[in-house]
């Protein structure tokens, strides 16, 4: 695999201006309303893309917008700029324009992380949730915390576990110093836990955050992969992308407030929805479900609705015969609504992307338009959702039969609202290797907040 970043049309994220009240202009209303302004400029961080042969081949590929220039954290920023041969760190894109969606996706075939990884790189932020990982014996994990600005950033970090909250002061105002990362190993927040949810909450300036999980058994590789941010503590959720097959299929449910949470879970699959008991999630504390005979032979995507507001994710361990396994994660993600991207799907003789697509109320209609793809650009595909089922589309179809190559893609929603995300597989001769991204809606326009001057 090669060791060029391969970045396309680039651009994300966030600006805003000031709407000004004029004091001459009679009274201001009683209830300003804020207005949408396109965003016009961004920024995206991949947290550790690393170079060194076969224990870590990295690519980054990046979708939308304008204009871009990519580079290490710490080096210049050039158009196309290539990944150096025996590179680890952050690798930073800035862009003008909307839409931006840049994906990091390494691939290691021996040692401690041998496995296919990925993430979609995040934009600085203020506040971040997950939900997966443990540090039990033979797992360990590990959050990346990317700043890209020009000051220090301090950082709170908050864990809660299966047996409860973690010792918040562990986890408080944590340094990270302008253009540089910090790993906080989340063994010294939370030792010996399993089930671990966090809240990751900057106190001043901004930074972007990744959550990477690596399991062993001695030196038998058992996975690794990162874990995909999650909506906030909500009453409703959907977490896609719950592939079909053997091995383990596990919910992750936390419930970071101070009330009990009574949750029912259903899973939306191919033939429909199916309701599963309903389950009690502990204030402060995170449960498991096992899916896995329930997903055995059909994809799906989970739906929780809870009394109080809770987290949600999933975990998904491949088995095959041998020792060897892998992991992959999930997370509940928002419908997409708008235009969505998937920025660097790649493709070959042992490898399948399926992208599954589920309604989440009402039937839903949406096409699949290749954006870039190797030799002629494929004809789009149109998918139809029934309500609460979830479509598989395997993305092979867009190559001619045996090839392999590379695709951008766009999902446009045609009518109703789906949950999307892709599982990834490749067939090896040690085991699998997987990887499973949510696909979550880019911004378009950003709320200019209003400002009225005071008589």
């Amino acid at each position: 695999m090669s060791a060029a970043a391969r970045l396309g049309a680039v651009g994300v994220l966030l600006v805003a201006g000031l709407a000004l009240g004029q004091a001459n202009a009679g009274p201001a209303p009683s209830s300003p309303e804020p207005t949408a302004v396109p965003v016009l400029t961004g920024t995206a961080v991949c947290p550790d893309v690393r170079q060194d042969g076969d224990r870590g081949r990295t690519t980054v590929g990046a979708a939308g917008g304008a204009t871009r220039e990519g580079g290490p954290l710490a080096g210049p920023l050039r158009k196309d700029a290539p990944l150096p041969e025996r590179f680890v760190g952050p690798f930073l894109v800035q862009a003008q324009g909307a839409g931006l969606v840049v994906e990091q996706a390494t691939r290691a075939t021996t040692g401690g992380r041998r496995g296919t990884s990925s993430v979609t790189c995040s934009a600085p932020v203020t506040s971040a949730w997950f939900v997966g990982g443990a540090t039990t014996l033979g797992s360990f994990t590990e959050l990346v915390l990317v700043n890209a600005g020009e000051l220090a950033a301090l950082v709170d970090v908050q864990v809660w576990t299966a047996d409860g909250p973690a010792d918040p002061r562990s986890g408080r105002g944590v340094s990270v110093p302008p253009r540089s990362r910090v790993v906080v190993l989340l063994d010294r927040l939370a030792p010996d836990r399993d089930l671990l949810a966090l809240h990751v909450r900057t106190t001043r300036g901004q930074v972007a955050p990744a959550l990477r999980v690596i399991r062993s058994d001695g030196r038998t590789p058992l996975g690794t992969d990162w874990v995909p941010t999650t909506v906030a503590p909500a009453r409703g959720l959907v977490v896609p992308g719950l592939p079909a097959g053997p091995g383990r299929r596990t919910a992750l449910l936390t419930n970071p407030g101070a009330d009990d949470a009574t949750a029912a879970l259903a899973l939306v699959t191919t033939d429909g929805e199916v309701s599963l008991e309903a389950v009690t999630v502990p204030a402060g504390t995170s449960v498991a479900v096992d899916l896995s005979e329930q997903l055995a032979r059909t994809p799906a995507a989970l739906r929780v609705t809870a009394d109080v507001p809770v987290l949600a994710g999933a975990s998904v361990v491949d088995g095959q015969s041998g020792r060897v396994r892998e992991i992959a994660f999930s997370a509940a993600a928002p419908a997409i609504e708008q235009p969505a991207l998937l920025a660097d799907v790649r493709l070959a003789a042992a490898t399948e992307v399926t992208l599954l697509l589920t309604a989440s109320s009402g039937d839903a209609v949406v096409d699949v338009v290749p954006l870039a793809a190797p030799g002629e650009l494929p004809q789009p595909l149109r998918v139809d959702v029934p309500a609460s089922t979830t479509a598989a589309v395997r993305l092979s179809r867009f190559l001619p039969q045996g090839s392999s190559g590379a695709l951008t893609l766009e999902l446009r929603p045609v009518s109703g609202q789906v949950h999307a995300a892709r599982y990834s597989r490749e067939r090896g001769r040690s085991g699998p290797l997987t990887t499973l991204l949510p696909v979550g809606p880019q911004p378009r326009t950003v709320l200019r907040p209003v400002v009225v001057a005071e008589p």
